[in-house]
């Protein structure tokens, strides 16, 4: 039986958010100068990812009335991706952990060190999404097991993004997205943007996610072939459409009984 999706417009937001993340990714390795307002438009890309993270979380806190298990199960599985995909790169982070003039133990606790405190190791860029979405839902655990209300969560997290000027991390960019998607969600049951359910919207949720996950994969091999000449917008597309041909054929393999535990990746 299919599942109601009762927010199929953020499914469809979430496979261009993939889409603009990967553009950043290969931008960043093409040094690709992009025209200022598809920048701004690409800033926007993982605070979305937050947004929707406390968004669906506070739905399914409202839906089963019981906030802080929910809360405490949501973190494990976070915990668990967050595990599982470093796992996943670890074969790139070997392969330039050990290429410097530090000692093995120099790099082992560099690379301890970037799990812990940002997330992200050499080229794992996309994890500090889930390194900031376990900070963020810890301190909200914290702060709701004290039984602070939630708009004082959210004016805190405001204060707490201001001083640390909008920084790049799960405490001054992850706490204030994540809060405020839970914030609308307990005020605001309905979007105000709606599209009819179809199954394509799971299937986008589905793909979106392992674009996002998977696709620093296909920009290191391909810059591994290719190292000069890279035009920028041409890389963007070739690795986006080469990671959701993938991401496609894994859809289909995760629904096959002997291929059933790639759903613990998503």
């Amino acid at each position: 039986m299919q599942k109601t999706n009762k927010y199929p417009a953020l499914d469809a937001i979430k496979i261009l958010m993939a889409f603009l993340v990967v553009g950043i990714h290969t931008g960043t390795i093409t040094n690709a100068q992009y025209p200022w307002a598809l920048d701004i438009l690409m800033s926007t890309a993982v605070p979305f990812f937050f947004f929707c993270s406390g968004f669906l979380l506070q739905n399914k806190i409202i839906s089963k009335q019981a906030e802080l298990n929910i809360i405490q199960k949501y973190l494990q599985k976070t915990l668990k991706l967050y595990i599982l995909w470093h796992l996943i790169y670890l074969p790139v982070d070997l392969r330039y952990m050990f290429h410097g003039n530090n000692t093995l133990w120099e790099d082992l606790i560099i690379y301890i060190k970037m799990l812990l405190l940002n997330g992200e190791t050499y080229f794992t860029w996309p994890l500090w999404y889930l390194h900031g979405l376990l900070v963020s839902v810890i301190i909200i655990w914290i702060l709701r097991k004290l039984r602070t209300p939630l708009p004082l969560i959210w004016i805190l997290s405001i204060g707490i993004m201001i001083w640390g000027q909008f920084g790049r991390n799960g405490l001054y960019q992850g706490f204030f997205c994540v809060t405020t998607g839970i914030l609308i969600r307990q005020y605001l049951p309905q979007l105000p943007f709606h599209i009819k359910d179809n199954p394509i919207y799971l299937t986008l949720r589905i793909h979106s996610a392992l674009i996002y996950f998977l696709h620093m994969y296909i920009v290191l091999f391909m810059f591994a072939l290719y190292k000069d000449n890279q035009h920028p917008y041409f890389s963007w597309l070739i690795v986006f459409f080469i990671t959701w041909l993938i991401s496609y054929i894994i859809d289909i393999l995760r629904k096959k009984n002997s291929f059933h535990w790639i759903n613990h990746l998503i």
